[in-house]
């Protein structure tokens, strides 16, 4: 099969002179080291899941990255869910999506669901140290550990020994094992570091056992076999740390690399490291010390990409570790300096700069201007490093430098225009060099000087740009003395020079000009640092459009960098500030910038391709721009261009229609309808959760979700975690994610999709009650949008006061106090209507007390008279009775006297408490003597006294003792007490009463009995009206 190859390789270089220059690909590195996140330095190993995350291990670590940030995951003690050690030495991912890692510890299978591990177990408790991993046919795993192959039994996540019977006896006493490579047929090859090469059939147990010492005859010179891998051809590749072989496995042949391919086709080392096959059968070989190296699927020679310490683009270390080819064909190199990552450039862009360690490249990286020669090639204008001459079919290139010895060199290396004419005339300009003519014959430069070519040649050393028109006059602008005209091309045969002229309105702006262009209806344009200038050659007539003073047409920007008429006709200008088309009949402009897509508002550069479609170099990447629908694709270097900065007016149009630009760091070239736009989008995947201000992990106290937010589905928040809140998300893109762009939408919540830009996270505040869908979706590097979005259910829970049970709490509580307040209501209206009652009842009451008193008042009235007649009779008789027996009678007539005088007190009482119940009581006061009056009160007890059978005694501590009182009132208070005395006073009792004279002057008349007396409890209600208390 090789042979084939190597006849095909023979007829391609025959026909190479006549098909052109086919240059190797070159490789543009971008490099992630620990300064970007990764865990360490050494890369021991890559892969990439299904999901599209790259991992990374390393001797501190395990890396996931999705192409902006790497997460890290180390063993932790505490957690046996934790990675089991931090020497991560090799990755797998099996048919059924599950990544197998193995460290310096042992197996452990990934769970991305918990995002933790699961260790497997080894049944002899012997600790593994598993350098590499694969699946059979069948579906088992294999993997490779200390110094035998085991296979992983799932049913108890246990490892055993693979084909303990064959292989395992004969593996034993074998050390350094490196790797398990499993070929088309189902062989087994195990490659050792010290021992050779072991190729094991499972299905016979025959063994074939390949050392230098059995096998130099044929081929094999080392036993420090590194890997094997077997190309779609069947060839097998095995890499030694003697150089690279291929297996004839029908022959049992080796031979080295340099032995197969074209003479002088050789490794950049023979120490190789790692091999890799990627999709397309290219052959990649990782060495120490000696870089990288590439075998082609065509395998017509070697590759050698290399580490260039004055290319910050370059491989970032000779030492290979590890090599991938992920699915979008990027390259990813595990180094000792970290991780070097290639875009798959199959835009067929073709870049060109100056490469120190290569002969005959770009003299200067400064591409300022291109002039197609009549046989194809090209000539480069350098701001820096001179003229260049670049011979497209053997893709050198030919340096012209100033040398100021030799006066026929350029005068400077600063070359901003070429042109070469219909006459196969290459003018040259540029800062310090005037205008220059370039002799091929001669090999020799020629100014044209003021003093030879007459009034109107150049005067000024500072060229811009050099233009033909369409009848061969040749056009040229200065940077400070306007632009000149040499008719037919001729340097002899100046015909004018126009620049502006102060005192003349309609001349030219300015004198300091960038840019000539001359339209389908022969009018010039010129573009100068204050305007766009019109020139009407037929009436000699200029006109100036500017961006600012009374004549502004609209124009975005003075600075005048482009010029271009498409197929339509139209006029686009570039400007410092964004792109201007040309409204001729108004004389206006519509300008377009980075609403449209453009990646910069310095518009250097804008060439027509053959579709229609506008080229257009920035300050930040080259645009291709539909003026149809004002949309534009953005390719930056990572697509494979120079750079992101070009220089204004460095651009150019082939014959061929390829289209040139030039920037800071080259020039690129591309046909543009193999520049095919891209159908492919990349996949949006959730990466993280916010908080309120805490980063929440799976299964932790504040996260709302059990698994990775990745594999969640819906998302449950509680009033508190939706006060504010944050989804993190990423578009799984390696090639240019500076290049992605993000929309959202919350569903229930916004009515269009949001425009995050770059932004990679949404945050959320004080979002109500309810549900919600979050959709998330990202466009490709090239600006089209994917229909497919990463979704998340989201339910927002109420606080606990809106939620149904509390709405129905207020219910109750609302029925209860409804329910009170008209208990409440009826109570009151109750109490009412027995206030009123009771008023009622007391007017009542009030009206018959006055009634009663009424009646007692006229009563006592009518009792006065018959008493006082009854008085007077007992007075004469007591004054005029006389006899023996006198005394006696006397007594009774005393009796009789004072009984009808108490009755007569009481009815002047009645008639006093009518006083009091009407308010005209008054207290008739007068002198008496206290003991003769209360003595003579308490004898008109005598009688009761002796008929209850009482004994009642009278005493005082004075024998006179006088007072102002009135008499009614104290015979009506000490009756009453003698009368209640000997109401409770039972029979055989005592009764006593005192008055005593104290010696501050007081009188204390006091009333004892020996009755039950009055309850202490009762004792506050003495004076109350009518109390009674029984005994």
């Amino acid at each position: 099969m090789i042979r084939r190859r190597l006849k095909l390789a023979i007829l391609l270089c025959a026909l190479l002179p006549r098909l052109g220059f086919a240059e190797q690909p070159s490789f543009r590195f971008k490099h992630f080291t620990t300064e970007q996140g990764l865990s360490a330095s050494t890369v021991n190993c890559i892969a990439k899941d299904r999901r599209g995350y790259m991992w990374f291990g390393t001797y501190d670590g395990l890396n996931k990255f999705d192409g902006y940030e790497f997460q890290v995951y180390r063993n932790k003690r505490i957690d046996p869910r934790s990675i089991s050690s931090n020497a991560i030495l090799s990755l797998f991912e099996d048919r059924n999506e599950r990544l197998w890692v193995g460290t310096q510890t042992g197996l452990d299978l990934y769970d991305r669901v918990t995002d933790t591990f699961a260790r497997i177990r080894n049944q002899s408790g012997v600790t593994l140290t598993v350098v590499d991993i694969e699946e059979n046919a069948r579906g088992e795993i294999l993997f490779l550990a200390t110094d035998q192959v085991f296979t992983v039994r799932l049913s108890d996540s246990a490892c055993v020994l693979y084909k303990p019977e064959a292989l395992a006896p004969f593996l034993r006493g074998f050390s350094g094992l490196r790797r398990l490579f499993l070929d088309r047929e189902g062989l087994l090859w195990i490659s050792m570091d010290a021992n050779g090469l072991i190729v094991f059939n499972p299905a016979t147990n025959a063994i074939k056992h390949y050392t230098a010492a059995t096998q130099r005859e044929h081929g094999l010179t080392s036993d420090r076999v590194i890997d094997v891998v077997e190309d779609r051809a069947g060839d097998f590749w095995v890499a030694t740390k003697d150089g690279l072989y291929l297996h004839d496995k029908g022959a049992a042949h080796f031979t080295k690399v340099e032995n197969v391919l074209k003479q002088g086709s050789a490794l950049s080392n023979d120490n190789c490291f790692t091999v890799f096959l990627d999709p397309d059968d290219n052959l990649w070989v990782g060495t120490s010390q000696g870089g990288l190296n590439l075998l082609p699927h065509d395998r017509t020679g070697i590759q050698h990409i290399l580490h260039d310490p004055q290319d910050a683009f370059s491989l970032n270390n000779n030492s290979i570790q590890s090599l991938f080819v992920d699915d979008q064909k990027n390259l990813w190199v595990g180094t000792l300096k970290g991780i070097s990552f290639a875009q798959n450039e199959s835009k067929s862009f073709a870049t060109f700069r100056h490469e120190p360690n290569r002969a005959h490249s770009l003299s200067d990286n400064a591409a300022a201007a291109f002039c197609e020669t009549a046989q194809g090639d090209l000539w480069v204008a350098t701001d820096g490093g001179g003229l260049n001459y670049f011979e497209r079919r053997t893709g050198r290139f030919t340096a012209y430098r100033s040398n100021p010895s030799d006066p026929h060199t350029l005068r400077s290396d600063a070359i901003l225009a070429l042109y070469e004419d219909a006459r196969g005339n290459l003018w040259v300009g540029g800062f310090l060099v005037g205008l220059t003519l370039f002799d091929k014959e001669r090999q020799s430069f020629t100014e044209i000087l003021h003093s030879k070519y007459g009034l109107h040649s150049i005067i000024n050393d500072d060229v811009r740009h050099i233009y033909e028109g369409r009848n061969g006059d040749v056009w040229v602008a200065t940077n400070g003395d306007g632009i000149f005209q040499f008719s037919q091309g001729d340097p002899a045969q100046p015909t004018q020079y126009l620049s502006n002229l102060q005192d003349i309105e309609h001349s030219l702006r300015t004198n300091y000009c960038l840019m000539i262009f001359e339209d389908s209806d022969n009018t010039l344009w010129v573009g100068t640092y204050k305007g766009l200038s019109r020139f009407d050659r037929k009436n000699n007539l200029w006109s100036n459009y500017t961006s600012d003073g009374p004549d502004s047409s609209g124009l975005s920007n003075n600075w005048i960098y482009a010029i271009c008429e498409d197929r339509q006709n139209r006029l686009w200008i570039g400007t410092a500030k964004g792109l201007n088309l040309l409204a001729r009949e108004r004389r206006t402009f519509r300008s377009f910038g980075a609403q449209e897509g453009l990646p910069g508002e310095i518009i250097n550069g804008i060439v027509e391709d053959g579709q229609g479609y506008l080229w257009i170099s920035t300050n930040n990447g080259l645009a291709k721009f539909n003026p149809q629908d004002a949309s534009a694709v953005v390719y930056t270097e990572h697509d494979g261009l120079q750079g992101a900065e070009y220089i204004h007016g460095s651009f150019a149009k082939l014959s061929t229609g390829e289209l040139v630009f030039g920037g800071t760091n080259g020039f690129s070239m591309f046909m543009p309808e193999q520049i095919r736009t891209s159908v492919k989008f990349p996949v949006v995947t959730l990466t993280k959760m916010r908080i309120l201000d805490q980063m929440v992990e799976s299964g932790s106290t504040p996260a709302p979700f059990e698994h990775t937010i990745s594999t969640t589905s819906e998302l449950v928040l509680d009033h508190k975690q939706a006060r504010i809140f944050m989804l993190f998300y990423s578009a799984l893109e390696y090639s240019a994610p500076e290049k992605i762009r993000y929309r959202y939408l919350l569903e229930g919540y916004h009515d269009n999709w949001i425009d995050a830009g770059a932004n990679r996270s949404a945050t959320f505040m004080r979002l109500n009650p309810g549900e919600y869908t979050f959709r998330v979706t990202a466009s490709n590097s090239e600006g089209a949008w994917s229909a497919k979005s990463a979704a998340l259910r989201l339910r927002i829970l109420p606080p606990w006061w809106s939620t149904w049970y509390a709405y129905l709490a207020y219910g109750v509580l609302v029925v209860l106090a409804f329910m009170g307040y008209h208990r409440y209501s009826m109570k009151l209206m109750r109490l009412k209507v027995d206030l009123q009652r009771q008023k009622f009842e007391m007017e009542k009451a009030h009206e018959l007390e006055s009634l009663k008193s009424r009646f007692f008042t006229n009563i006592s009235h009518e009792f006065r008279t018959p008493l006082t007649l009854i008085l007077v009779p007992l007075i004469d008789l007591i004054k005029t009775g006389r006899g023996k027996d006198w005394p006696q009678i006397a007594e009774q007539f005393h009796l009789m006297k004072r009984s009808a005088e108490r009755l007569l007190r009481l009815v002047n009482q009645v008639i006093d408490f009518n006083k009091i119940e009407s308010g005209k009581l008054q207290i008739n006061k007068k002198e008496i003597d206290v003991v003769k009056f209360t003595k003579d009160i308490v004898e008109t007890f005598t009688p009761l006294a002796a008929d209850k059978h009482i004994t009642l005694e009278f005493g005082s501590n004075c024998v006179h003792c006088y007072a102002f009182v009135d008499p009614d009132k104290i015979d009506v208070v000490i009756f009453n007490l003698l009368s209640n005395a000997f109401k409770f006073t039972p029979e055989h009792g005592e009764i006593s009463v005192t008055v005593k004279q104290s010696v501050d002057s007081f009188l204390e008349i006091g009333v004892r009995d020996s009755g039950p007396g009055v309850p202490s409890e009762h004792v506050d209600h003495i004076f109350d009206r009518f109390y009674h208390v029984d005994h």
